[in-house]
């Protein structure tokens, strides 16, 4: 991990290269109320139009742009800059203004 970042008492962390976990930017608009369940990142993975723009943007960049890891201590679904203020946009639409 290389970094740390708090919002609202939830730390939302960074791995290696940087992308950032929406499962804490999630629990973190939980705990605003900004958020619902059903806001979950899985369920926006699969809305009209992610799935395109995180393949676009992956080879673009030549590596992968969301890595979805399951169990462990870092499991959760990890996304680049772009795509977590794609992510957080869906979460509270005023975010984009």
């Amino acid at each position: 991990m290389s970094k740390l970042v708090v919002i609202e008492n939830t730390i939302v962390r960074q791995d290696a290269f940087g992308r950032y976990c929406l499962n804490d930017l999630h629990r973190a608009a939980v705990a605003q109320g900004k958020a619902t369940e059903s806001q979950h990142p899985s369920n926006f993975l699969r809305g009209d139009g992610i799935a395109s723009f995180v393949q676009s943007l992956s080879n673009a960049q030549k590596r992968a742009s969301v890595n979805v890891i399951k169990g462990g201590i870092e499991s959760g679904t990890w996304a680049d800059e772009l795509v977590t203020i794609r992510y957080t946009a869906w979460i509270e639409p005023a975010f984009q203004v």
